[in-house]
């Protein structure tokens, strides 16, 4: 019995996206909402996993660390805080429609402390530097005044 004949059918697109090479993905014919958006949850959860080990290997121990591997970083940590907070939504949506239950909560919990986490991390690599609370402001000052002309290089 084919796939399509035992009751599943093919969907191309996700609604919350993926960062796969294909959007590709299997669903069930009147799927549970709430099952659906549990593996969407552990999706997102191991992307973040994914994602971990690429900056690592691309960003934070890459000594010649590039434009191109920032924008990816940024990239990917506005993609995946967004596909948490759409998850955080729509598990404060299913709730209002009378279907999340009371285990759900932490769930939401939890992708808010992962979202806090990645922002957390944006802010770090790509805020401008004043914004950034742990440098301290001698340095930031040293670098204005280096950006505005007033301190010069005196090749001792």
């Amino acid at each position: 019995m084919s796939a399509l004949e035992s009751g599943m059918r093919f969907e191309s697109t996700s609604r919350l996206g993926s960062f796969s090479a294909s959007n590709d993905s299997w669903c069930i014919e009147n799927d549970d909402p709430s099952a659906q958006l549990q593996r969407d949850f552990a999706d997102w959860m191991k992307e973040i996993t994914v994602n971990e080990q690429l900056f690592k290997l691309h960003v934070y121990e890459n000594p010649n660390v590039g434009q191109t591997d920032l924008r990816q970083h940024r990239l990917r940590l506005c993609k995946t805080i967004a596909v948490g907070e759409a998850l955080a939504t729509l598990f404060i949506a299913l709730g209002r429609a009378g279907t999340a239950q009371k285990e759900e909560e932490p769930i939401i919990a939890l992708i808010d402390q992962q979202v806090g986490k990645l922002f957390s991390v944006l802010l770090a690599w790509h805020s401008p530097l004043a914004a950034q609370p742990d440098v301290p402001d001698s340095f930031k000052q040293a670098a204005k005044e280096e950006q505005e002309g007033k301190i010069v290089d005196l090749d001792i």
